[in-house]
This record gives C-alpha cells, structure tokens and sequence, in this order.
C-alpha cells in the first residue's frame, strides 16, 4: 500500500520543512524593477496631482497646469526610455508567484502579472495608432518599419526643439501680469459708489453748472 509524502514526515518537522526551503533570488532582475518601479511611481504622482487640480471648483492657472503637465510629459518620456533600456531583461524574465504567496486573496495581482496578452485598452491603443498612421504592418518589413519609426522621431524631436525654442522667447508670466496691469488702467465706465448730491443737481438745474465728482463724492465747482 503506497502512503502519502505527508504521512512520511513526522508531523512535527512538517513546518521546519518548509520553513527550510530557500529560493534563490540571484536571477531576479531587481536593477530593473526598481527602476521601473520608481519611474512609475513618479509618473503616478502626478497623473493623481494634475486629477486633483482638475478636480477643484476654482481651476489653478494655465501656467501652473502647463507646468504640471511638462513634468508629467518628461516623468512619462522617461517611464518609456526606462522600459526600453531594460527591455531585454524584461522580456527574458519570467513571473511566478512563490509557494508562500496568498494567491487566494491576490488572485487578480496573480492573474495580471501572469498575463501573457494586453489588456483590452492597450490592444484598443495600438489599434488606433495603426488606423490613424496609415501603415500596414502586415505587409511591410521589418527594416521599412524602422525606417518610418525612425523618420518619425526625427519630426518629433524637430517640434520638440522648434517649441522650446519659441518657447523660451516668452515669458508668459510677466506677460499676464503686464495684461492685467494695463487692464487695470482702462477707463470704465461705472456708476458711482454714491448718488449725486440733491443740492448739485438741483445748482446744476438752476444755473447749468457740471459738479465735480471726485472718488464717491460729488461737489460743485466754484467760479
């Protein structure tokens, strides 16, 4: 009669078994993920700043947005350029959780670290820059392809530079500041804080004499 491999071990050493096993981490690309991780995290930061500013009653200034949204531009530039230097080890890397890991609780962590395919909205992504760029995949090879991702970074870093350039040559700041400044200066017209003194109005009426307004105040011109 064949006995289970539990049965074969004493009860008491059943836990120090495990508790003995030791895994070897030396294969882990952890150079990678903290990389990764930290650019992530970066970039997470201030999707969730620029959604709260978003978010208020009263919106902050353009400038203070367009600032926010340069740095989650260069954060996501560098999220991209991180995924490319390590895509090597990534790729060759593979997930498996460890024996001690709960996979019962974190079923859907398992299950997306362990996905092979895109999720829905990345294969939408991809879908939609092939529709719009024109270009058939499928039928061109591979140095063709290179070619056009090629010619399309050196347009990108054209607009990149030609913008900070024109960029530079504004300081958009001061610009609102003066705007303000001289808007402040324009004559308006308003009704005054008081209304017109009984006695100017009525010497006005009599003798044809225009009062004077000063500030809030109204009084009559002296001959």
């Amino acid at each position: 009669m064949s006995q289970s491999t539990a049965s074969l071990v004493p009860e008491g050493n059943q836990g120090s078994l495990q508790e003995d096993v030791s895994f070897d981490f030396n294969g882990v690309p952890g150079q990678a993920l903290d990389a990764v991780r930290m650019r992530l995290a970066q970039l997470t930061h201030s999707l969730r700043r620029i959604r709260d500013e978003m978010s208020k009653a009263e919106l902050p200034q353009w400038y203070t947005l367009q600032s926010q949204l340069n740095v989650t531009l260069s954060q996501l530039v560098s999220v991209t350029s991180t995924l490319q230097h390590f895509q090597e080890t990534l790729d060759s890397t593979v997930v498996y959780p460890l024996p001690k890991f709960p996979t019962t609780s974190h079923e859907s962590l398992v299950t997306t670290l362990l996905r092979k395919k895109n999720i829905p909205e990345v294969d939408e992504w991809m879908k939609y820059v092939r529709e719009t760029s024109g270009v058939t995949t499928a039928l061109l090879k591979d140095e063709e392809i290179e070619k056009l991702l090629q010619q399309d970074r050196e347009i990108t870093n054209w607009a990149r530079t030609t913008f900070r350039n024109e960029y530079g040559k504004h300081d958009f700041k001061n610009e609102e500041s003066l705007s303000e400044e001289h808007a402040s200066l324009l004559v308006r017209d308003s009704k005054p804080s008081k209304p017109f003194n009984v006695d100017d109005v009525l010497k006005f009426t009599f003798t044809g004499e225009k009062p004077i307004i000063t500030g809030s105040t109204s009084t009559s011109s002296s001959n």
